[in-house]
């Protein structure tokens, strides 16, 4: 039997800064950046064993390859109004399209001993690691999920007025908009808009192993007209006055999950401190 095997890293695109808010993130007790020691230092090792197993290829396609997203990345900003811009600049150079992440490096090894070598590896990257390693990552990633479903929580009534209030606004500033609950933004609007572009990935043959490197992150390019309606819905959003509620919001459900899961926090958070530490030491086969 021919076995394929894939080889899959996450990847998102580039994350918003704000420097007007100053409220604090409840979120930033959650050490993500242990958890993401742990995530990359765990394929290293698996990465090495599956190179000594004789498929470098895994290995050989993440040279130079640099992951975009971070465990911080998928926990939610409680303290930022998510879905809104954060301010006129903000606004004027994102405009309301999505930038392109990263496309993932991909490798494709058509060979029935690539099954029996991917779950030795997995176990001995593990091992390598720590008795008990893989568990405690997995109930660290467990604990990140419930802190960021917290925030689907969070009442939609004040984005709604929100969005009704920047729609009725941007009508008044001469703009055609039509509202739309399925956009990020809660309306479409008739302006041109911009783009995100690149080549498109290599496609892999019906026969036989390939490999392709990943593609680079594209940032979302507005037009002039769709940044200048940008920041007029910018403006709209911080007339209607509902935006601090908005957030004190999302901080409330924030904390409430921070209290809910305080005991596991307090259990893991060490453990995944010291996780990091030594699968950053870590060697393939040093079991």
């Amino acid at each position: 039997m021919v076995l394929l095997a894939s080889l899959t890293i996450s990847a998102c695109s580039i994350g918003e800064d704000d420097n007007a808010d100053q409220l604090s993130n409840p979120f930033d007790a959650f050490n993500a950046e242990a958890l993401d020691t742990v995530r990359v230092e765990e394929r290293r090792l698996r990465l090495d064993c599956l190179a000594a197993e004789g498929f470098p290829q895994f290995r050989d396609a993440m040279a130079g390859y640099q992951a975009t997203e971070s465990a911080r990345d998928r926990i939610p900003a409680a303290n930022l109004p998510t879905g809104l811009f954060l301010s006129e600049d903000d606004a004027k150079r994102r405009g309301f399209g999505e930038s392109l992440p990263a496309s993932l490096p991909k490798v494709i090894v058509r060979d029935a001993a690539i099954d029996e070598a991917t779950n030795k590896c997995m176990v001995a990257s593990w091992a390598a690691i720590g008795r008990g390693s893989e568990s405690i990552y997995n109930a660290y990633v467990d604990t990140q999920n419930n802190l960021s479903s917290a925030l689907l929580a969070v009442p939609v009534d004040t984005w709604s007025e929100i969005i009704d209030f920047t729609a009725k606004c941007l009508a008044g500033k001469g703009h055609a908009v039509s509202g739309d609950s399925n956009s990020r933004y809660g309306m479409t609007f008739s302006v041109p808009m911009g783009k995100a572009e690149r080549r498109e990935p290599l496609e892999p043959p019906t026969a036989g192993n390939f490999s392709a490197p990943g593609l680079p992150a594209v940032p979302y390019i507005p037009t002039e007209q769709e940044s200048a309606l940008a920041v007029d819905y910018y403006d709209c959003t911080v007339e209607s006055g509902y935006r601090d509620e908005y957030v004190q919001e999302r901080i409330r459900a924030a904390n409430s999950a921070m209290s809910e899961y305080e005991g596991q926090l307090s259990e893991l958070t060490p453990k995944i401190e010291a996780l990091a530490k030594s699968a950053t030491a870590a060697k393939f086969g040093a079991i």
